[in-house]
């Protein structure tokens, strides 16, 4: 059963009978498996954030005054969602490379955040999130299509994340059965997007579950 319909049944007990065991079942499943999308659908958001901020700020400049320490050119509000991470390392070698120290994401605080961003067409961006003493806690790879700004990016792209329990968390944006597109973000939301859709798959308990939002708007 799709945890959507659960999370709707949710919604719905409030009018059914306190006796009625099934729907409390209902609840309680759908209770629990948006409790277990909230970190990584809000990681994954994040993190296409990033990439539509990067897009934006790659090419002005921005990252070649930073040194280890510094807080990012990032948007306040994107800045603050993450927790006001510093600057460990930036590299424009090749490619721009940056080390973010003390990232707020997925439910730890002090999270080790490391891009690699191309400008091309599209414009790409690769991220793995660690913990301090080295543990994997998730990747993603997205792009940005052309013509990104301050008012307006689109990125598309997959996410995986291991929460605190081990269990990994799959997310594609959009998803497979929606074809072209991703999530798109104006300037004046911040780090939210407003239109698009993600799905998210995750197997708890040998059980799996999925997600799929109707509307980044609703997120």
């Amino acid at each position: 059963m799709r945890a959507e319909i659960l999370i709707l049944a949710l919604a719905g007990t409030a009018c059914l009978p306190g006796g009625d065991t099934l729907a409390r079942l209902q609840a309680a499943y759908g209770a629990d498996t948006a409790a277990r999308l909230e970190d990584p659908l809000t990681a994954t958001v994040l993190a296409g954030a990033l990439g539509a901020d990067l897009c934006v700020t790659s090419g002005t400049g921005a990252w070649s005054a930073v040194r280890a320490g510094d807080a990012p050119p990032l948007s306040y509000e994107l800045a603050d969602a993450l927790g006001a991470p510093v600057v460990g390392e930036v590299s424009e070698a090749s490619a721009l490379e940056i080390r973010l120290d003390e990232v707020a994401i997925m439910g730890g605080t002090d999270r080790i955040v490391r891009l690699t961003a191309v400008d091309g067409s599209p414009f790409t961006v690769t991220g793995t999130v660690a913990d301090p003493d080295g543990g994997q806690v998730g990747r993603f790879d997205l792009s940005v299509v052309d013509g990104c700004s301050s008012q307006w990016a689109r990125a598309s792209g997959s996410a995986t994340w291991t929460d605190a329990a081990g269990v990994e968390h799959s997310l594609d944006f959009p998803p497979e059965s929606v074809g072209e597109g991703g999530l798109d973000w104006p300037g004046e939301a911040g780090w939210l997007p407003a239109t698009g859709t993600v799905a998210w798959t995750a197997r708890i308990d040998s059980e799996p579950r999925s997600f799929t939002s109707a509307d980044a708007s609703g997120i």
